[in-house]
């Protein structure tokens, strides 16, 4: 603003200016969500109260929400999409689409992609049936807005999540062959599990199952651009389905918390808790794991070997007799 023989005051900073300033300097202040924009307008406010042009730094009480988990919000799957997509997976795989391991471990478990990228060979426990989950700082931290009391100096964790036996066959077949220190899981270019390797995975899938259709971009025209149906879904919506499936069978709520890597609500976060072998909470996500995958491996070989597709909506209804009976 001097440049241009203006005194550098608040009065003085108009939209026009403030635009020019961001125009500017925008390849070396890219401040992109709001948490970052209102960090760059309270750092800007501090510069000027220690010059004397402002009084005081309204911006340092001010508070962002969060409204990402609405923007970001995916469909949830019900028991007969969820078995299309097992379906569609298997399906895939059959064609040389390398895609079952990771997407059984989706189904079952709604890991988080940064869980799935740090999965290692050494995570998969066969003799147990369980893979070896390690919770870091940044896992921990992402959780807090979810329990009452936030953990303090949270450290590393370690713990075992199950898998029902027919997944874990699958998955220690697809680790065949590689170190104990290898990444378990890859992409579909067949590069180790990094960034958005389950969300290319998942869009597959929907492009298998035509929830992405290529439409043309207008009546007549050959040029065609990709649209997502109302079926259309991400690698977070598992989490979602997984999650609501559990709750219809009659899975305890820190189960299923157990099972998304969420603390108990009871609890002071002790979240390394939730790992001990025998503990209740292991025992009725494996017994509902077992459940569903029995159902949608009926189904699958129903309809592969006899042309009949269950009746998966009237099923689904009994599954909470099931569940509490085994």
């Amino acid at each position: 603003m001097k440049s241009i023989g203006l005194e550098p005051t608040i009065e003085n900073v108009t939209s026009r200016y403030s635009k020019k300033w961001l125009k500017d300097n925008f390849e070396i202040y890219k401040p992109r969500t709001l948490n970052q924009q209102k960090s760059t307008i309270t750092s800007l406010f501090r510069y000027l109260k220690n010059e004397g042009i402002v009084n005081n730094n309204p911006f340092l009480n001010i508070t962002i929400e969060d409204y990402s988990a609405e923007t970001h919000f995916s469909k949830d799957l019900n028991i007969m999409e969820l078995y299309q997509v097992y379906k569609a997976a298997h399906e895939l795989q059959a064609e040389g689409v390398n895609i079952l391991a990771p997407m059984l471990l989706g189904i079952y478990t709604g890991l988080r992609t940064t869980n799935l990228i740090n999965l290692k060979v050494k995570s998969v426990i066969r003799e147990e049936c369980s893979i070896r989950i390690t919770l870091n700082k940044e896992d921990i931290n992402n959780n807090q807005g979810e329990i009452e009391t936030p953990i303090i100096n949270s450290k590393n964790r370690e713990g075992l999540l199950p898998i029902p036996p027919k997944a874990m066959a699958v998955i220690c077949e697809y680790a065949q062959g590689k170190s104990l220190d290898d990444p378990l899981l890859y992409g579909l270019k067949g590069k180790a599990f990094a960034n958005k390797q389950m969300n290319y995975i998942v869009k597959k899938i929907c492009e298998h199952l035509e929830w992405i259709l290529e439409i043309p971009v207008s009546k007549g025209s050959d040029i065609k651009k990709k649209t997502k149906t109302d079926k259309y879904f991400t690698p977070h919506g598992l989490r979602y389905s997984i999650a609501g499936i559990f709750h219809d069978f009659g899975v305890q709520d820190n189960s299923i918390r157990m099972l998304l890597l969420h603390s108990k609500k009871s609890s002071l976060g002790a979240l390394d808790n939730y790992f001990l072998r025998s503990s209740r909470e292991i025992k009725q996500l494996r017994t509902a794991q077992m459940l569903l995958e029995t159902v949608l491996e009926t189904a699958l070989e129903m309809e592969e070997k006899f042309g009949e597709l269950m009746d998966l909506e009237t099923i689904y209804e009994q599954l909470p007799v099931a569940y509490e009976n085994l």
